[in-house]
């Protein structure tokens, strides 16, 4: 081979080490479609955060905290199944760029609002409840588009990882950004920078080129149907599911009265309420990176069941806590836990589902994380009731109960024993 031909295969190896290194960023259309989406939901993760915030300042009420994750859980699980369908027949791209720019319109209406101080506790209900709704669309959407914008699809798992690491990173100073943001700039200035970054996020979106997609479907109620009988029948689905359920009701729904934990048990103020959510985010990516690269799908009994009863654990020391270092550990542990528990749970449910029901269990798997506000909703009225420490042990306590419920499952057990890695 002469020295020619070997600066060409020297070349040809540096660029496909290189593309393996970018993996689905090497792509134009995926690295705006990225960025907008770090744009987007970094001001989601402040937005939150100022929206518990403000509406406890306004109203001091446990009741009220759970009715603004209520109303938004409402919004988004209204309208979720047929969000799906909608995506399969309006050009994603363009349908997508409406979802958020009602987004950025409807905080935009928020931040007006603020600016000649006119807000009510029940603006901030009508915002949670149009949000949800529009996220209800705006989430399948986001799934059913990014395979358009990856033509190798050697790189589509990358840009799944990709996307999902979005949600981790940002959860992890995305809060504390927007309780920094309240304590020193204020909540009007808070709305302003949402505002901007979904405006951002939105411009983003405008320059992606792929071509329009439709599908032909067929009776979408009996499909639906179809769907929820194959996951009751199916023990390992349906406990999966299950388990996934009261994660996201019971346990995360210790989030929605973070606000009453920051202000007056550990008395941190925003900043200290960004950093407990911080906390959390952060224990989320330490189990993300875990379970890609130690776990790697080994040990699914036991990062199933021992994942989710330690999480349980370490949100129970959380409700009891009194101590700002205390709080900030167990709810960085839980974050580790329970990733572990969650990826572990999609991995299995990815690799058994069979092609032709993937997208019905995923959609109602996915369904269950919008659970999570109206979780907040029952917690909220429990705290009202028996105060927020208590509403929140209990929910840890049913979170390890059913846990541990699930060793005396013979079905399900068995079909996990069975499941192996591809």
């Amino acid at each position: 081979m002469d020295s020619s031909s070997s600066d060409r295969t020297e070349l040809s190896d540096n660029t496909s080490r290189m593309n393996d290194m970018l993996g689905a960023l090497q792509y134009r259309d995926f690295r705006y479609y990225w960025f907008s989406a770090l744009s987007f939901v970094l001001g989601w993760q402040i937005l939150r955060m100022v929206l518990n915030w403000v509406g406890y300042d306004l109203t001091n009420s446990a009741i009220y905290l759970g009715a603004l994750g209520g109303a938004m859980a409402v919004g988004t699980i209204s309208v979720s199944l047929i969000g799906g369908v909608i995506a399969d027949r309006i050009n994603r791209k363009q349908l997508l760029i409406a979802t958020q720019t009602l987004m950025t319109l409807s905080v935009g209406i928020l931040l007006w609002l603020s600016f000649v101080n006119l807000m009510n506790p029940w603006h901030l209900l009508a915002a949670s409840l149009l949000i949800g709704i529009i996220q209800g669309i705006d989430m399948p959407t986001r799934s059913a588009l990014i395979p358009a914008l990856i033509p190798n699809k050697q790189y589509l798992m990358n840009g799944l990882a990709l996307g999902s690491a979005v949600w981790q990173g940002t959860r992890i100073f995305g809060p504390s950004l927007g309780g920094f943001l309240i304590k020193f700039v204020g909540s009007t200035s808070s709305f302003a920078v949402v505002t901007f970054t979904f405006f951002i996020g939105t411009i983003l979106l405008s320059v992606l080129k792929i071509p329009h997609i439709t599908r032909e479907t067929g009776n979408v109620i009996q499909e639906l149907k179809n769907g929820l009988v194959f996951i009751g029948r199916n023990a390992l689905f349906f406990n999966l599911i299950l388990l996934t359920f009261v994660d996201s009701f019971f346990g995360i729904a210790y989030m929605q009265l973070l606000p009453i934990f920051a202000k007056d048990i550990l008395s941190v103020g925003p900043d200290g309420m960004g950093l407990l959510m911080g906390a959390s985010a952060a224990g989320g990516l330490l189990g993300t990176f875990t379970a890609a690269v130690v776990i790697q799908g080994r040990w699914p009994r036991l990062m199933l069941i021992g994942g989710a009863v330690f999480f349980g654990v370490f949100v129970l020391i959380f409700a009891i806590s009194t101590n700002i270092w205390v709080s900030l550990g167990s709810l960085f542990l839980s974050g580790i836990f329970n990733s572990l528990t969650m990826i572990t749970n999609q991995t299995i449910l990815q690799t058994v589902v069979p092609d032709e029901l993937r997208g019905r269990v995923m959609g109602v798997f996915s369904l269950t994380y919008s659970l999570i506000p109206l979780g907040g909703l029952q917690v909220g009225i429990l705290a009202d009731f028996l105060g927020a420490e208590i509403a929140v042990v209990i929910g840890a306590v049913v979170v390890i109960l059913f846990s541990l419920s699930l060793v005396l499952k013979q079905n399900f057990n068995e079909a996990v024993k069975n499941y192996t890695v591809l």
